[in-house]
């Protein structure tokens, strides 16, 4: 069976192919160094003379097709941690900045404690084999920016891929679900019984599978009892049921005109840690 809460997860890149060096560097600055006496400014939103901005264009796709740079592992980031027709799916994305925005197509490794897919926009799903398991586990996701055709500098021969892809290790860390408190639901009653006697049923679950305990008030006018099951103990969703008798006193002081014959019994439940919501009964 699955888990009642989805773990936590994070991720990291923890290897990354390094950007190589750009062998048009120099003749870039040289470039530059030429329009600049022109006038000319490469940033963005400079006013520059057309001729000049051509000219740069155009030395700007020679060296994007002749020395073209390949896309850089950036950031990768866990989007969503959930439970799907009982399995664990791990949502994320890693994002590859290309240089020359090169269009990108994306393949991956699988894990050694779970599956991955990858989409054409770079976001992944990672399934845990074992809904249970937490733990570290890594895969790789490899960006190739081969859709166009260009060259990736002279020894572009000496790269793998002739210099088209790029690869981001990633780390990814499950950690089990944080704590939460114990819900009381589907309380059924209060139903009082000729004898004085008020009974009822409700449910109580703890989604981290904690052991619970019943926390009663004070009662003044009569005791309570309970049964729980299956025993407090056993992880899961847990059946209440309830009888609050009242004392000689309290039903003998009942039977006297405008008696208050009412008393509030507060229920919670609790983990070690955190408290339910408060169940509220009036018995009569």
């Amino acid at each position: 069976a699955a888990p009642a809460l989805p773990p936590q997860a994070s991720i990291e890149i923890t290897k990354a192919t390094p950007t190589p060096p750009s062998l048009a560097r120099p003749i870039r600055q040289a470039v530059l160094g030429v329009l600049g006496i022109f006038g000319f400014n490469p940033n963005p939103g400079s006013t520059n003379n057309p001729l000049l901005e051509a000219l740069w264009g155009t030395y700007r796709r020679i060296e994007s097709f002749l020395d073209n740079q390949p896309a850089t592992a950036r950031t990768t980031t866990i989007t969503t941690s959930e439970l799907i027709d009982d399995t664990v799916a791990i949502t994320g994305t890693v994002t590859f900045e290309d240089p020359n925005n090169d269009p990108l197509r994306y393949t991956t490794t699988q894990g050694a404690h779970g599956t991955v897919t990858i989409n054409p926009n770079g976001t992944f799903t990672y399934t845990p084999t074992d809904p249970h398991f937490t733990g570290t586990d890594t895969f790789t996701i490899t960006a190739n920016d081969d859709k166009n055709f260009h060259l990736h500098g002279p020894l572009a021969f000496l790269r793998p891929d002739w210099g088209h892809t790029s690869s981001a290790t990633l780390t990814i860390t499950l950690d089990k679900a944080g704590n939460v408190a114990p819900v009381i639901t589907n309380h059924t009653g209060p139903t009082t019984s000729t004898d004085g006697k008020t009974t009822g049923i409700f449910t109580v679950t703890d989604l981290n599978g904690d052991p619970i305990t019943l926390n009663l008030s004070q009662t003044t006018k009569g005791t309570v009892t309970y049964a729980i099951t299956p025993d407090a103990t056993t992880p899961g969703a847990h059946t209440v049921t309830y009888t609050y008798t009242p004392t000689f006193a309290a039903r003998l002081a009942a039977s006297y005109a405008g008696a208050d014959t009412t008393e509030t019994i507060t229920i919670t439940a609790t983990d070690g840690t955190t408290t339910s919501n408060p169940l509220s009964i009036t018995a009569t």
